[in-house]
């Protein structure tokens, strides 16, 4: 039982440890998706301002500023785009492994439970034997006497 109890204690510490991973995955995920939607907003007003730029554009440097700014916005919400899925990707497999950590300690839980159940079945059986033992030596003390 002792066997199974430092497995117990092992499996809820790689369980804990789990669960802390996933939950600093989980926050890296979700500063990608705020830089997701801050580059997505930048662009947003960028398009907005187009209008405004392009009237006062007065040269074709002017035009070509304009679409070197909306190419680089775009390329940050692209970044951010990828960087937002492959954190995705990242909180998954942590949390496939958390999933994998949980059923290995209920599964020990699980064998300490049957475990139990057979030391006090055992431990009954006993008792009886002892109880049934102790009945049977006064009947035969009763019938000499």
């Amino acid at each position: 039982m002792r066997f199974l109890q430092r497995v117990r204690s092992s499996r809820t510490r790689l369980r804990d440890a789990a669960a802390l991973e996933v939950a600093a995955a989980d926050m890296e995920r979700r500063r990608c998706l705020d830089e997701y939607h801050v580059a997505a907003s930048e662009l947003d007003d960028l398009v907005a301002a187009a209008r405004q730029r392009l009237q006062a554009a007065q040269s074709s440097s002017d035009l070509f500023s304009i679409e070197k700014d909306m190419q680089t916005l775009r390329s940050a919400v692209q970044h951010a785009e990828k960087e937002y899925l492959a954190a995705d990707r990242h909180v998954q497999g942590k949390a496939d492994v958390l999933h994998d950590r949980e059923r290995e300690l209920r599964a020990t839980e699980r064998m300490m439970e049957k475990l139990a159940e057979m030391e006090a079945k055992s431990r009954d059986r006993l008792e009886q034997r002892v109880a049934d033992d102790l009945a049977g030596s006064r009947r035969s003390r009763e019938s000499l006497g």
